[in-house]
């Protein structure tokens, strides 16, 4: 049968964004809240101290000053915010966005591809992934894309380690530890590490490869990507420490932007409750912080892999002489 070229969905998904987007090629930029009063601030003052020659660690213009450097979020050694340090920053900082959405893409493509998906499969994994609205609807908190797509390179090479116990999966499972925790966001890099290292133990005991080489190269990995954005993590764990946080906060603090349930609504359609942009938005929240939708196909792809699999697992467990 004709098979596509596996290229395809990186080239579907390129050929999206492009469409999506151009309009950043022709030096328009993305301006609203975070951006402004946020990462374009920092970085523009980051920018300013280098270029006099200090070190970008305080920013004297927040209340009565505050840690620049120490801030997670100012992502200074991020490598792929550098762009903005050199060139104009704000086109670069919306530029350096959307590239994300395409890396993010390839990974799961990557990692598709490595569990042997069809073209197809890998088409629907690559798109839903790359276009997926949790990172499309917070195009504007740039650390938070930067991390999240880094999901998806995780796993890959996680899988690597487990099914084929390569040193240089281990090699590649550190760098893309340090780039999810030099990105940015806090909360982004635990879900995507506990989630990775979920996967790869449930991984590891379905093939019978809990061994210790296996979990030596998986925590080796993590464990040299901590230390190569060590430097990141101490001065951000240094504020940490005398924030106003440091104690705990209230309950109905922590709990402001928790997903309610009502909200799985957004699976099935991204405006269901309307949408800002043309004040249609009828309830309370952020529109972003609740964005999921990942497209039906997808959607409805997810739920029949998953009763498929658990059919096949019936079956496989039913005595011969029930099979007919």
């Amino acid at each position: 049968r004709y098979e596509l070229p596996k290229h395809v969905p990186l080239l579907l998904l390129i050929g999206a964004l492009l469409v999506l987007y151009h309009r950043l090629l022709l030096g328009e930029v993305f301006v609203w809240g975070l951006p402004t009063l946020q990462f374009y601030p920092w970085r523009l003052l980051a920018v300013d101290l280098l270029q006099s020659g200090q070190l970008p660690l305080w920013n004297s213009y927040n209340g009565a000053g505050a840690p620049l450097f120490a801030n997670y979020q100012s992502m200074l050694l991020y490598p792929l915010s550098w762009p903005s340090l050199i060139l104009p920053t704000a086109s670069m900082l919306s530029l350096m966005t959307v590239v994300h959405l395409a890396i993010g893409g390839w990974g799961m493509w990557r990692f598709s591809q490595r569990l042997g998906y069809s073209t197809l499969g890998s088409g629907l994994s690559t798109v839903a992934f790359g276009l997926t609205s949790y990172l499309v609807g917070r195009l504007g908190t740039f650390p938070m894309v930067a991390a999240g797509v880094w999901l998806p390179w995780l796993c890959w090479a996680a899988y690597g380690v487990v099914t084929e116990r390569r040193r240089l999966d281990s090699a590649w499972l550190a760098l893309f530890t340090a780039l999810l925790l030099l990105a940015g966001h806090a909360q982004t890099a635990w879900y995507s590490l506990l989630l990775t290292g979920l996967y790869a133990l449930w991984l590891a005991a379905r093939q019978r490869q809990l061994r210790l080489s296996v979990i030596g190269g998986l925590a080796a990995g993590v464990l040299i990507g901590a230390m190569a954005a060590g430097v990141q993590l101490a001065a951000t764990a240094e504020l940490l420490f005398v924030s106003q946080r440091s104690g705990g906060v209230e309950r109905e603090f922590a709990l402001n932007f928790s997903y309610a349930p009502v909200r799985a609504a957004n699976l099935i359609a991204p405006d269901f409750f309307g949408n800002p942009g043309d004040g249609t938005f009828i309830t309370k929240g952020a529109f972003f912080e609740d964005a999921v939708y990942i497209g039906l196909i997808p959607l409805v792809s997810a739920f029949a892999a998953a009763f498929a699999w658990l059919r096949r697992r019936r079956d496989l467990d039913r005595p011969a002489y029930f099979m007919g």
